[in-house]
């Protein structure tokens, strides 16, 4: 398994760049989960022009980074604490094991989307979970007659996380030869002041002083009647 999630081409950067390649992968899994849910449901979404698809595109793209940062907050911390022991091999290690595990979570909820809005016509939000509390004893059958009613999400949902493990093995981080502390800590202090208000910037939709962070509200911007 190693060998398959290990295989072909891979590059070496420094441990801001590959933090930004990860977070980019992140970003194109959204996408082609975007395409996917689509390709699902086009009879939902008659007479969608080009330029249409493209205003979708666009909000979705602001929607996504929010929930990048959201779901990827924990990582990014790990990865910008201007400490040296982010190069640790123990401490790559854990930063791994969180970005599959909240991105995993964040792509099973993805999935169920595909068909959730057949049925409600809208987005899964965190009132679903009450709606499923409801069905009390009958969790674990619902289950089993969703993963074998639509197998083919399942199969969706593995071959995104096999996709996703196998571009963040891509890169491999490169430790600085000598660590100079009198510009190892200043410079890290300063980049990570800037990806932190990337981050509020990223949740709250822009940079206006105005904007609140951007919510299921924000969505009728970018579709048309």
């Amino acid at each position: 398994m190693r060998k398959i999630f290990g295989a072909g081409r891979s590059f070496t950067a420094n441990i801001y760049i590959a933090l930004f390649y990860r977070l980019a992968i992140v970003i194109f899994s959204f996408t082609l989960s975007r395409f996917i849910f689509y390709a699902l449901n086009t009879t939902y979404f008659p007479g969608i022009s080009f330029s249409n698809w493209m205003n979708i595109l666009r909000g979705g793209l602001r929607f996504d980074i929010a929930a990048l940062f959201y779901v990827n907050g924990l990582f990014i911390l790990l990865f910008i604490l201007p400490l040296p022991i982010r190069y640790n091999l123990v401490y790559q290690k854990v930063a791994r094991i969180i970005f599959f595990v909240t991105n995993g979570i964040s792509f099973v909820i993805n999935c169920i989307d595909f068909i959730y809005f057949r049925f409600t016509l809208r987005r899964s939000t965190l009132d679903v979970l009450s709606e499923f509390s409801n069905e009390k004893g009958r969790g674990g059958s619902f289950v089993f007659s969703f993963l074998a009613d639509y197998w083919y999400v399942v199969l969706i949902y593995v071959l995104l996380m096999i996709l996703l493990i196998w571009l963040y093995n891509r890169v491999k981080i490169r430790k600085p030869s000598v660590i100079n502390p009198w510009v190892y800590y200043p410079s890290g202090i300063v980049l990570m002041a800037l990806i932190a208000a990337l981050m509020v910037g990223g949740i709250r939709g822009d940079f206006k002083y105005s904007t609140r962070p951007i919510t299921m509200s924000n969505a009728g911007e970018y579709v048309t009647n």
